[in-house]
């Protein structure tokens, strides 16, 4: 119970106030526990940070894990699809947990200044080396099938999830409110911008 109090104060201080803002003193505080008392669960504030963020991202992960069910099961599945079914329910994930995506974002700036962080995705939680090869396999059948432009799998990439993260920056960050009916916009626009 505790450690969960911890986690979740850390969410709540880390997306607030990023990695260098946040004091295991505030933690403790917004835990309703002493500091010295944090260390009974976790050895540093960074350690609370890190197992915050793979919470995090393994949570994002199981909101997306019945797109990947679908095309493992069905050979023949049409790539457009999974790429709008993919961008809706990112976009829906997090601006449902706004929280998770205000800390990740914060991941992104503290990884950028430690050296001793050596996992690329950590870097940038959306734009990464292992995001681009996610994608790329569909991408790559549409460009089969001759459905869209012939790029590169990295710009195309790009390309699909700026809108994507236009939108949350919109909503997330600064609570302008946008519907559903935005993000068919949005990939809409996409589509229009790579199709043949």
């Amino acid at each position: 119970m505790t450690y969960l109090r911890i986690k979740e104060a850390g969410l709540k201080l880390f997306s607030q106030k990023g990695f260098d803002g946040t004091t295991i003193k505030d933690i403790a505080s917004e835990a309703g526990l002493k500091p010295s008392s944090i260390y009974s669960h976790f050895s540093s504030k960074e350690e609370i940070f890190v197992t915050v963020w793979r919470e995090c991202i393994s949570k994002a992960g199981v909101g997306v894990s019945s797109i990947k069910e679908y095309v493992a099961k069905v050979e023949d599945y049409d790539a457009k699809e999974v790429l709008h079914r993919y961008y809706v329910a990112i976009v829906g994930y997090f601006s449902k947990n706004k929280q998770e995506y205000m800390f990740l974002r914060q991941a992104s700036f503290f990884a950028k200044g430690k050296e001793n962080i050596n996992d690329a995705n950590y870097s940038n939680f959306m734009i990464n080396e292992a995001s681009v090869k996610f994608f790329e396999k569909y991408f790559d059948k549409l460009k089969n099938e001759n459905r869209i432009i012939e790029d590169s799998n990295e710009n195309l990439f790009y390309i699909y999830i700026s809108g994507m993260l236009a939108y949350l920056e919109e909503k997330v960050v600064y609570n302008i409110p946008l519907n559903d009916e935005f993000v068919d916009r949005l990939w809409s626009g996409f589509w229009k911008s790579i199709k043949k």
